[in-house]
């Protein structure tokens, strides 16, 4: 799988990071940006996906309701199941007072 020379990239003002910078992982994450709606974007500060798990990530949000977290980890799996068909989980931190887990999910 391609790498690529960056170490971070940037997308409506969204962190993305990858371990081993893996090119297919940022565009996997591009596309669960997308698929978060605009007004919940705000909410996001950082998605990181974990080579070595493949296809888990951590998503780091702004000081955010449980019922917006739980919204945009809806959607962030949404965008991974159109990426590449799913994911290893999404770990959701920054919710007030608690951290969310969505369940891995892939479209077998």
């Amino acid at each position: 799988m391609a790498t690529i020379a960056v170490k971070e990239v940037v997308i409506d003002g969204i962190s993305l990071s990858s371990r081993y910078d893996k090119a297919a992982e940022y565009d996997a994450m591009v596309k669960m940006v997308e698929h978060v709606a605009p007004p919940l974007r705000p909410k996001l500060k950082s998605i990181f996906c974990d080579s070595k798990a493949q296809a888990c990530y951590s998503a780091d949000l702004h000081r955010c309701s449980t019922g917006e977290a739980t919204e945009i980890g809806r959607q962030l799996a949404l965008g991974a199941r159109d990426a590449h068909g799913g994911h290893n989980g999404i770990l959701l931190a920054g919710v007030t007072g608690k951290n969310i887990f969505v369940d891995p999910d892939w479209d077998f």
